[in-house]
């Protein structure tokens, strides 16, 4: 079920969902603008998600291009893994009817669940025993973890570049390494050039560590849908349901932002109510609007009337 208000009133079926997205699709291509409002209340209940401030957090993100190798060019790269042979996930709703957390990930060791390797285990103490699926400068690896996916290039081929997305994760929480991190990724590649393993262990100080995985085509949310620049945003499953039509209102550094879009992703730092993601695409320009994106204000979802 989908889960929109503290209210059972507030819960809705798949079924419903589909058929309230329908009725929001058909609105858009048959209404005209000044009607779309009054049909829009008619048809839907609206609720606002916000923080204690009474207000959302934007933040943005996007789709890097990089350049991998299949060794270490430089002290300064670090592996990125595929899904390792040994890591297990637990959902706790198999053993516990409606456990409301989320899975677990581990390792068994000596026949006893335990938690997977932390960051600073895995690219400092090099404890997972696994071949690379490639090697990254660890500033570009910075951002692959934190936008959940990249467009990849291999030096000397000629081939169009391969997006690599989010496989798993090793079941520990983010924890952001600090406002030194914050800056565009040619300044974070220079300082992990000038010192590689003091870059590295501001890295570490993140236990969590993603995985990923060859994909064909672009990057896709978590209702497996591509996501489109400008019009997919990220927020938390926990509280939000995926695929639930929404409307933004906040502003670029340049411009206001003031349009629907559909809840398709997710994200490690996006937590509770009134935490947004904006994807931007992919390329330089993109980069440049996320990395400068940190913006309050409003967003509303959508759900059905019932008859």
């Amino acid at each position: 079920s989908f889960r929109f208000g503290p209210d059972e009133a507030d819960s809705y079926t798949t079924r419903e969902m589909i058929a309230a997205t329908s009725r929001f699709l058909k609105l858009f291509r048959g209404a005209r603008s000044e009607s779309r409002r009054t049909e829009l209340l008619r048809v839907f209940r609206v609720f606002e998600s916000r923080r204690e401030n009474g207000r959302a957090l934007f933040t943005g993100y996007y789709t890097p291009r990089m350049t991998g190798a299949l060794r270490p060019r430089s002290p300064a790269d670090v592996p990125v893994f595929g899904r390792p042979a040994d890591l297990v996930r637990v959902d706790i709703a198999d053993f516990v009817p409606g456990y409301p957390g989320p899975p677990l990930h581990g390792r068994v060791v000596a026949g006893r669940f335990a938690p997977y390797f932390t960051q600073q285990e895995i690219l400092l103490e090099a404890k997972l025993e696994e071949q690379p699926l490639f090697y990254l400068n660890a500033a570009d690896f910075y951002q692959l973890q934190l936008q959940g996916g990249a467009y990849l290039r291999m030096p000397g081929t000629q081939a169009n570049p391969v997006y690599y997305g989010y496989a798993a994760d090793n079941g520990h929480d983010f924890v952001s390494p600090g406002r030194r991190f914050s800056r565009p990724r040619d300044q974070l590649r220079a300082a992990a050039d000038r010192d590689p393993k003091g870059f590295q262990k501001g890295l570490a100080a993140n236990p969590r560590y993603i995985f990923f995985e060859r994909r064909s085509g672009g990057p896709a949310g978590n209702i497996k849908q591509p996501l489109v620049a400008g019009r997919s945003i990220a927020m938390d499953p926990a509280v939000i349901p995926k695929g639930a039509p929404a409307f933004v209102e906040t502003r670029s550094r340049t411009h206001r932002l003031r349009r629907f879009a559909v809840v398709q992703d997710t994200g490690n730092a996006i937590r509770g109510h009134g935490r947004v993601d904006f994807y931007w695409g992919a390329g330089p320009d993109a980069e440049r609007q996320a990395l400068r994106f940190r913006q309050e204000g409003r967003v509303f979802v959508f759900a059905p009337r019932r008859p």
